[in-house]
């Protein structure tokens, strides 16, 4: 539940760095959650 709405809110959308929401990930979920949030970052903030 945390992970999902840090990814909604405006920390995930573009206002951090994207160093700084992967540090951030890391440090609040389980090694396999950070990736697996990491990934839909990518999927979300890559160019159409």
């Amino acid at each position: 539940e945390g992970i999902a709405n840090f990814l909604k809110s405006d920390n995930a959308g573009g206002s951090l760095s994207y160093l700084t929401k992967t540090i951030g990930i890391e440090i609040m979920a389980r090694k396999e959650d950070a990736e697996r949030a990491n990934k839909v970052i990518k999927e979300k903030n890559r160019p159409e």
